[in-house]
């Protein structure tokens, strides 16, 4: 009782179970009061049968029912209870299994990995990982996850930090696999997500509705959806909370799609500007300080704030916008048509055959009285031109 022991195993596994295992135990302890052992363990399998093996429970209750791999592992216990564990994983051909009781198969999955657990709380860092399912691939570099469920099983608890991650292949693998919500899978398949992040850190408090985050995103990509329009090529840099925070956009080639404003993608050479978020009693607020926008036919700087009501009440846009138009005949390309009334859209459209110009738009208002027909909002443009061929009309 209460003594150091060594145990040492070395064996030739059954073609059913695998090539090899060997086990090395130094614990101490009684083994007739399991709560009094700590103990060390290293454990090495070749060619394992993963699902003959592994029986027990997996972390997040995952379980495999068939694969095979290699795997070199050292593990911590502490009162019978594992504290925490490390090596490295090359598994292939392998499925797991959680309490959906949906598949997830794994091609191919190499690792090196450390895991503790404190607790109802998981902390899992990884490194130098390949991951393929469903044919696609996706590799991570460094990835550390810490995750906290309450005494029911819930998830509470997240924070995410990485160097350095392709949200592309994720995204495809996520949609590809029933393993996943649906109601995760079906939104990112809309989105058809491509770019990557950069230095990620993420917090969130489930229960309390709170998270904090801080990320460079670059080269992003995703489709027009009702909810949001399509950008491509879009670089920026995030900071903040549920509460307030910043984006900094840098992007060249920006192409923006809005299906129901737009007829057409809209091309920019260059986007610029800052953004800041804030949440209220009653709403949220962006707003921007300047936001300039290039493109071939023409300049603009603009300075915006946008108020969105918790309640029924309507949007409020408040907006001041410089531009420059270098080429008033790519007017067509650029009209807002989904605000615009039928007829003036038919008359902008043909109307300027030469000609550049300078002005500003001033809007403030509630976005559901626009056109403003009642006194109840502002809605103007200034401008001067220049050099201009205008078709006012067929006969004209």
């Amino acid at each position: 009782n209460n003594k150091r022991l060594k145990i040492f195993i070395n064996m030739d596994l059954p073609e059913t179970l695998g090539q090899s295992l060997e086990l090395a135990m130094d614990f101490t302890g009684s083994m007739f009061t399991p709560q009094s052992i700590d103990a060390r363990l290293f454990v090495q399998g070749k060619n394992i049968n993963l699902a003959k093996i592994i029986t027990g429970d997996l972390p997040f209750d995952f379980t495999i029912t068939q694969g095979h791999g290699d795997f070199a592992i050292w593990s911590s216990w502490q009162a019978a209870q594992m504290v925490d564990m490390s090596g490295t994983v090359n598994i292939h051909d392998t499925t797991l299994k959680g309490l959906q009781k949906h598949a997830l198969p794994i091609d191919q999955l190499d690792l090196q990995f450390k895991l503790q657990k404190q607790q109802q709380q998981w902390q899992l860092a990884l490194q130098n990982t390949t991951l393929s399912s469903q044919q696609i691939t996706a590799d991570i570099a460094q990835l550390a996850v810490a995750l906290e469920q309450n005494e029911q099983g819930k998830l509470t608890q997240v924070a995410l930090n990485c160097p350095n991650l392709n949200i592309g292949q994720l995204a495809n693998m996520i949609t590809a696999n029933k393993a996943f919500p649906k109601d995760i899978q079906q939104p990112l398949q809309a989105l058809a997500v491509e770019g990557y992040v950069k230095d990620l850190l993420f917090l969130a408090n489930i229960p309390e509705h709170t998270f904090a985050i801080n990320a460079q995103l670059n080269k992003i990509k995703f489709e027009a959806s009702e909810a949001l329009p399509g950008l491509k090529g879009l670089s920026l840099y995030i900071k903040g909370t549920e509460q307030q925070g910043d984006i900094q956009l840098r992007a060249q080639k920006l192409t923006f799609t809005a299906p129901n404003l737009f007829r057409e993608p809209l091309f920019f050479k260059q986007a610029l500007g800052a953004f800041h978020w804030q949440q209220a009693t009653d709403n949220w607020t962006l707003s921007s300080p300047l936001l300039t926008l290039n493109s071939t036919a023409f300049n603009t700087d603009n300075t915006f704030k946008l108020t969105i009501p918790k309640n029924d009440q309507a949007i409020d846009l408040s907006l001041r916008s410089n531009f420059a138009i270098h080429d008033a005949t790519q007017t067509p390309h650029y009209l807002p048509v989904g605000v615009i009334d039928d007829a003036l859209v038919e008359w902008l459209d043909n109307a300027f055959l030469a000609g550049h110009a300078n002005g500003g738009i001033l809007f403030h208002g509630a976005l559901n009285d626009y056109p403003f027909t009642q006194p109840k909002g502002v809605f103007e443009i200034l401008f001067d031109a220049h050099d201009v061929t205008l078709h006012y009309a067929a006969d004209w």
